[in-house]
């Protein structure tokens, strides 16, 4: 905050200087132009140099108010460059008056309170000076009374001027200096109070949310307790109702327990005939399982007869293919006798008669065979499906036996399950005869209950109460603790905003 003030401030000084520096210069300038062109005074020389340091000075402070207006160094090179000027003017001009230009232009720099700036150019308007006094009087001769009496007032003022500056530069600074510790001073003290008030503020923010947030809580469990207290309320006169209902209801269960118990009884009884059906069962399925065996030793010895009767026919066919072969070879031998019967003619003739006669054999023996093959065809065909009968039955048989096992094995668990009936069905009728002596129990404790109940009625009511006048007093102070959370945060809006 301080740094951009100081920034600020310091771009409208560094404007301020250069508009009045080129400002002055300007109307020395055009003064200098008047006295060369309309009393032509002044030189070409003197002219031209004048200009060249006035063009300097403009562009000068142009080009670095421009790059950075808040640059400390153009009252620097604005001071010399204007001491340069002045320069021009003692020496160029001629005019013994024009030493006290010099004034205002000094004068504006005494806004920077910079006291070496001021001490150097004092310095220098006063030896610039000095030598201008000695130059005319031994260059130019001018020694005169009147003249040393003209010098010697511009050497006072120019002195008194420079020291004036020097002094007022001094004790400005050292005024500005005691005030700014001063007001830093009071500054800290100020930020000091505020600081401690901020704690302050901050500690009552705090503790007034805290207090609120609170007291919020506690309307809210007050309010929670007078809904409960309500419910209570309600819930005890339901109670004292339900309670007389519960006796009633007390007594029907009592003879429903007394039932259940002749059911439990009956149960037993249900329960023993139940298990010696089941041992019962288990024994059939024993034989049965027994005799299921015996099926199966059968189904294998009739398998193994039919693999055997099998293999036989196989046998079997192997022959026929033999006659058959034999047949073949007869008949062939047949008709060889035929031609060679008929070669030898009348003397081969009973021997072809018994040729043909063997063919015709050979011929019937090859229809037989067939036969026999085809009949043997079917009985191996017959013996197949039967062996797959027989391999169905085993499968069959193999299944029986399992399902046999596990009908077994159900009985033997109902019989388990049933003797847990047993061990329950005394346990429930035991539970029974405790529930009977507890329900008597339950029966007096209801009295008991009912008379609690219409105590908690009254106490309930007069809680009731209370909790409504706490209500009230809670909606109290957290409007209070409001106003103090809304002062809280007026003191953080004027520090913010301080």
């Amino acid at each position: 905050m301080n740094e951009v003030t100081d920034r600020n401030a310091m771009k409208r000084v560094n404007f301020v200087v250069i508009v009045f520096s080129i400002g002055l210069a300007l109307l020395i300038v055009i003064s200098q132009l008047y006295m060369h062109f309309i009393k032509e005074i002044t030189s070409w020389n003197y002219l031209i140099a004048l200009l060249i340091v006035f063009s300097l000075i403009i562009f000068a402070a142009g080009i670095m108010y421009i790059r950075n207006p808040f640059s400390k160094y153009i009252k620097k090179v604005t001071a010399y460059l204007y001491f340069l000027f002045y320069l021009v003017l003692l020496f160029g001009s001629g005019d013994h008056l024009l030493f006290a230009v010099v004034s205002p232009i000094m004068t504006i720099y005494i806004i920077y309170f910079d006291l070496q700036l001021i001490k150097r150019s004092a310095i220098l308007i006063i030896l610039s000076n000095i030598v201008l006094v000695i130059y005319n009087i031994v260059h130019n001769g001018m020694n005169a009374p009147l003249q040393l009496n003209d010098f010697y007032i511009q050497m006072i003022c120019i002195i008194g001027y420079a020291a004036n500056m020097y002094i007022t530069t001094y004790l400005s600074n050292k005024f500005n200096n005691a005030k700014l510790s001063s007001i830093k001073e009071e500054k800290e003290k100020q930020e000091k109070l505020l600081s401690d008030l901020l704690k302050v503020a901050g500690v009552l923010s705090n503790n007034s949310k805290e207090v609120y947030h609170i007291f919020d809580d506690l309307k809210m469990n007050n309010e929670s307790v007078n809904t409960a207290v309500s419910q209570i309320s309600k819930g005890t006169a339901e109670s004292a109702e339900s309670i007389q209902n519960q006796l009633l209801l007390t007594n029907h269960v009592q003879k429903i327990i007394q039932e259940t118990s002749n059911l439990s009884a009956n149960m037993k009884n249900i329960s023993d005939e139940t298990s010696v059906s089941v041992n019962h069962g288990i024994s059939i399925v024993d034989e049965l399982n027994q005799q299921n065996t015996i099926v199966n030793q059968y189904n294998d010895n009739v398998f193994q007869t039919i693999s055997g009767l099998n293999q036989k026919m196989t046998d079997i066919v192997q022959i026929i293919e033999t006659i058959k072969s034999i047949a073949a070879q007869t008949n062939l031998l047949a008709l060889n006798a035929s031609i060679e019967s008929a070669r030898a003619g009348e003397a081969g003739k009973g021997f072809a008669v018994v040729a043909e006669e063997i063919r015709k054999l050979a011929d019937q023996s090859k229809d037989s065979v067939n036969n026999i093959g085809d009949i043997i065809v079917e009985l191996q065909k017959d013996s197949l499906d039967s062996m797959q009968a027989v391999q169905n039955l085993r499968e069959v048989s193999k299944k029986q036996n399992g399902i046999v096992l596990t009908t077994k094995e159900i009985f033997y668990e109902v019989n388990c399950k049933m003797d847990t009936v047993d061990q329950n069905v005394d346990q429930v009728s035991e539970s029974i005869t405790a529930i009977l002596k507890a329900n008597d129990e339950i029966v007096n404790s209801i009295n008991e209950i009912s008379a609690v109940s219409e105590e908690t009625m009254a106490n309930v009511q007069e809680a009731n109460g209370m909790t409504l006048e706490s209500v009230s007093k809670v909606n109290i102070s957290k409007k209070l603790v409001e106003e103090l959370i809304k002062t809280s945060k007026e003191i953080d809006s004027y520090v913010v905003n301080n």
